[in-house]
């Protein structure tokens, strides 16, 4: 019996101690993060900024710079609560002054400005090796291009246009004297249309005489549109005689092309008739200029009237 209640003692007091331990810690751990988080001192420590754009110095405006990296990354040391506020955004990374910088293929350095006095930085890659020109700009037509098959069946690709008319190119002065094309096409793999279509932010692309690409800078995009209008179809003319008389027999000819185009909103493939009044012909033979009749929704695009030989001959 007291083997069982000392037993039961040992127990109590060892849970009693597990218990005064568990609490401590606890009591300790949520002590310290209480100070971590009241603390309002900023530490020291690293950061990587990756994807930071760079900027071209060039105080003299008369430099163009082939071989430039877009973006570098900067590697930071401070308090961390400057660091925090850096972004790729924030930063700004520029390049030597390119107006002290002759032509040709020089190194140029990369520069972080701007930092707070209590941050450092330095810029992966410090240096890089690039192509240096004289600038030169042009200010030159864009071509606009619609792609085969974007007008729908019955219909045909009128004006194409690009908006703005023109762009302006910016690039080496040796570049900008081999631009031989500039154009801007709607994408192919757009559906065919029944109607003016327009397709805007269009890149403008640049090729030398040979169609190679150019290393020049476009202004800007552009936008293209391309006017649908209803395609041609050649229609047939038939000239009637009207208003016979009896006395005479009458054999027709034409001296005009027997079919003309035409533009039918109807669709199909209409038949044109040229009335010829013969009532007032006497024996003999006569030429004849007649209008083409047009039914309706059919406007004529090229003849509009017919000329024919009539031969009157009396029974």
């Amino acid at each position: 019996m007291m083997k069982l209640l000392r037993k039961k003692v040992m127990i109590l007091l060892l849970s009693l101690m597990a218990s005064i331990v568990l609490c401590a810690y606890v009591y300790a751990n949520v002590a310290a993060l209480s100070t971590t988080q009241s603390n309002p001192a900023s530490v020291i420590m690293t950061k990587d900024v990756v994807n930071v754009p760079v900027k071209i110095k060039d105080t003299s405006n008369a430099k163009y710079v082939s071989g430039m990296p877009e973006t570098v990354t900067v590697h930071l040391t401070g308090p961390r609560n400057l660091l925090s506020q850096l972004t790729e955004q924030t930063l700004t990374v520029e390049t030597t002054d390119l107006s002290d910088v002759s032509n040709g293929k020089r190194t140029i350095h990369f520069t972080v400005v701007g930092l707070p006095t209590s941050v450092t930085g330095a810029v992966t890659p410090t240096t890089t090796e690039v192509n240096v020109q004289n600038l030169a700009t042009s200010e030159v037509a864009v071509q606009a291009i619609a792609p085969e098959g974007l007008a729908a069946e019955g219909y045909r690709v009128g004006n194409v246009t690009a908006s703005p008319e023109k762009v302006v190119l910016s690039g080496s002065s040796d570049t900008i004297a081999k631009v031989d094309s500039v154009t801007a096409a709607i994408p192919s793999n757009v559906q065919s249309q029944s109607q003016t279509y327009t397709q805007s932010n269009v890149t403008v692309v640049v090729k030398d005489a040979v169609g190679n690409l150019l290393d020049v800078k476009v202004s800007r995009k552009v936008s293209v549109s391309a006017q649908i209008v209803l395609a041609e179809v050649k229609a047939p003319i038939v000239a009637s005689l009207i208003n016979k008389q009896d006395a005479y027999n009458y054999n027709i000819a034409l001296q005009t092309p027997t079919e003309t185009p035409v533009v039918n909103t109807s669709g199909g493939t209409p038949v044109l008739t040229a009335l010829v009044d013969v009532s007032a012909l006497s024996e003999g033979t006569h030429e004849l200029t007649v209008p083409i009749l047009t039914p309706y929704g059919v406007t004529l695009s090229q003849i509009r009237e017919l000329k024919v030989i009539v031969d009157v001959i009396k029974k």
